[in-house]
């Protein structure tokens, strides 16, 4: 049956409404009844139609929008693949945020373990961190009210990756500034708290690294031409898409980067 009928042969059809008004019948009922062949199909797209009411909310703009997707659904055959492949990118994005998310809270909980206070920023680090007076390991630090900022990634990769902004808050606070890796197994999606203290590594220099590079960046930003992306000391700038990123490769921590238990020392 519906090999034979289109569904769209009802629409604006005078003569439709005027029997559909008569039997009382909905024109959505029966497209309905027409397209679904067994009551299982019929509940699937139920569930579908459900769903998009409810992520639109309902708006008649919205709607219009999804309606006119659908048209294009019918004119362009790669449109699903190209928008399942657009759907998996987003749940990866999302789903590494979640974890970054995640990460952040685990390494405040061990640096605060550590004698450490730690409020939140959200410009160009994710922590700024001071020694807790009342923690008697950190007796050791100097007490000239200094406070070191903390950027933190988390990464299933050989590299991380910093913001424009991160980049040059390096480079800005330079002697105050961290990056803390903290590098996790592939498919890891619920890293512990030991895990993380065990695995999360402090680069120090990594403003001295990026000051070149941050030259680079500014020319980029400012008169964007192209530039030649060059590798230097581990760090290399990245422009995808017109958005440039510092990318920090895992030599960096490897090498240089030492473990929670050390910062106090490193920080003297």
């Amino acid at each position: 049956m519906r090999g034979e009928w289109e569904p769209n042969s009802l629409n604006g059809n005078p003569a439709v409404a005027k029997l559909l008004d008569a039997t009382g019948v909905e024109q959505f009922d029966l497209t309905r009844a027409f397209m679904a062949s067994s009551d299982e199909e019929r509940q699937a797209q139920d569930r579908s139609l459900t769903n998009i009411l409810a992520a639109t909310g309902g708006d008649l703009g919205d709607l219009t929008i999804v309606n006119q997707f659908a048209e294009d659904l019918k004119e362009d055959e790669d449109l699903p693949a190209y928008l399942a492949k657009r759907r998996e990118s987003l749940r990866v994005v999302h789903g590494n945020q979640r974890l970054g998310k995640q990460v952040e809270e685990l390494v405040n909980q061990n640096l605060k373990g550590a004698g450490f206070i730690v409020e939140r920023t959200h410009v160009g680090a994710d922590f700024k961190i001071e020694p807790d007076p009342e923690d008697a390991a950190s007796l050791s630090l100097e007490r000239d009210g200094r406070k070191w900022f903390v950027e933190v990634k988390a990464t299933r990769d050989q590299r991380v990756r910093m913001t424009d902004t991160q980049a040059r808050t390096a480079v800005d606070k330079r002697d105050r500034f961290l990056l803390c890796v903290v590098p996790l197994d592939s498919g890891q999606t619920e890293p512990g708290l030991d895990e993380v203290r065990a695995s999360m590594r402090f680069v120090q220099n990594i403003g001295a690294r990026l000051v070149y590079l941050c030259g680079d960046l500014d020319e980029f930003v400012e008169f964007r031409k192209d530039i030649t992306a060059g590798e230097s000391n581990g760090v290399q700038l990245e422009v995808e898409s017109g958005q440039a990123r510092v990318r920090v490769d895992n030599s960096v921590w490897q090498d240089e980067g030492f473990p929670l238990d050390d910062l106090r020392d490193k920080l003297k």
